[in-house]
């Protein structure tokens, strides 16, 4: 079989060509302030160069090809990756004929431990939910961005789902949704369209980028939201980059992290999940 380090060259390789590297952004040390490689900025880097076709179904046949059986045999594919598998999009291996999406169900979880909680936590009704996109800031506007929160509350319905967009998709907004107002009822669903960065250097200041107001710049930063004292039953976050994650020792730093670390059971009695959808 092939060993972690050929695993890790091609993962790495593949993700190259995919125009999404590993590493999008670093701090300065003994600064604050970041210099980025930022896919959102240099359009160039999101566009796929070379064959990752081949890339993707050589990752398909070393991971998944040994539990064949099984991958045919599910409805529902749960990836709990480890090291390098982290930064690998596990549904856009190819079988030779199909891309793993095209056959499964396909989700990620950060650890058995918050997979099996999730199982546990029964079916969500959704009576209030908070749903942002497209913020105005100095990033080109994210593709159907808008159009997706607008498809969102016209399921739910105006009375069931808020939405903000451009200027008044502040990070406020979120802050106030996330803190105690009076015994008013939290959101059940918290809905994020927009751009965001991880910052790998150090991960608790990676951000979701919300809408630029007076000498406010929007960015909602990780450790912003792991401060909050409560989060949404459901956080969805449909940006660029909230998948990114930082290996060090197996363990995974994600920007989805502090919404989990509230939702299970830091401030909280009721289950919580976070659902990262990535662009």
């Amino acid at each position: 079989g092939s060993s972690a380090e050929e695993v890790r060259k091609l993962v790495h390789q593949f993700r190259e060509k995919l125009g999404v590297p590993e590493s999008d952004a670093r701090v300065e040390s003994g600064s604050v302030e970041i210099a980025r490689r930022d896919p959102v900025l240099i359009e160039a880097s999101s566009v796929p160069q070379g064959d990752y076709v081949l890339d993707s179904r050589q990752l398909y046949e070393i991971l998944l090809r040994p539990i064949q059986a099984e991958i045919a045999a599910a409805e529902h594919i749960c990836v709990i990756p480890y090291g390098p598998l982290h930064f690998l999009p596990f549904h856009a291996l190819h079988d030779g004929e199909q891309y793993l999406i095209e056959q499964k169900a396909v989700s990620y979880a950060p650890s058995a431990t918050i997979l099996l909680e999730s199982c546990q936590g029964g079916s969500l009704s959704i009576d209030r939910m908070l749903a942002l996109g497209e913020p105005a800031c100095d990033l080109k506007p994210l593709p159907f961005a808008r159009e997706e929160v607008e498809r969102v509350q016209k399921i739910l319905g105006p009375e069931r789902c808020r939405t903000e967009f451009g200027v008044d998709a502040l990070r406020t907004v979120v802050l106030d949704a996330g803190g105690v107002r009076n015994g008013q009822a939290g959101d059940d669903v918290w809905h994020f369209a927009m751009h965001a960065m991880f910052v790998q250097a150090a991960p608790h200041l990676s951000y979701l980028q919300l809408a630029k107001a007076g000498g406010d710049d929007g960015r909602l930063f990780a450790y912003e939201v792991a401060a909050l004292p409560r989060a949404a039953s459901l956080t969805v976050m449909s940006a660029c980059w909230t998948a990114m994650t930082r290996e060090a020792r197996g363990a995974r730093r994600r920007i989805e992290r502090p919404f989990i670390f509230i939702s299970c059971g830091r401030r909280s009695n009721r289950h919580r999940n976070t659902v990262v959808c990535r662009r």
